[in-house]
């Protein structure tokens, strides 16, 4: 059997391991070969990664989400701005025409 250690695990369970990899990784968490000392800590190791990965993906989401939402106000802004400054300057168009 093949020594089993995180990243083995990890291909495991994104299912990118041989099926030689497969049932030893089986056979080790079914404890039919005998218990692995280790057993414990290679979980912890592999639920770690998982879990940093998992909230690393979620804040880069969150940062997205509230770049966009700053974005899109300051599109809002500039555009009202725009629309104000055109207007005034056509409101002052028209006096000039008119004197």
């Amino acid at each position: 059997m093949k020594e089993i250690t995180p990243k083995l695990l990890e291909r495991y369970y994104k299912n990118e391991c041989t099926e030689e990899e497969r049932k030893d990784v089986k056979e080790w968490l079914e404890g039919k070969k005998g218990e692995s000392p280790n057993e414990e800590a290679y979980l912890k190791a592999v639920w770690e990664k998982v879990k940093v990965n998992t909230f690393q993906k979620h804040k880069r989401h969150v940062s997205k989400q509230r770049l966009i939402r700053a974005l899109t106000g300051i599109a809002a802004s500039l555009f009202l701005a725009m629309k104000v400054w055109i207007k005034k300057k056509n409101v002052s168009n028209i006096f000039r025409k008119e004197m």
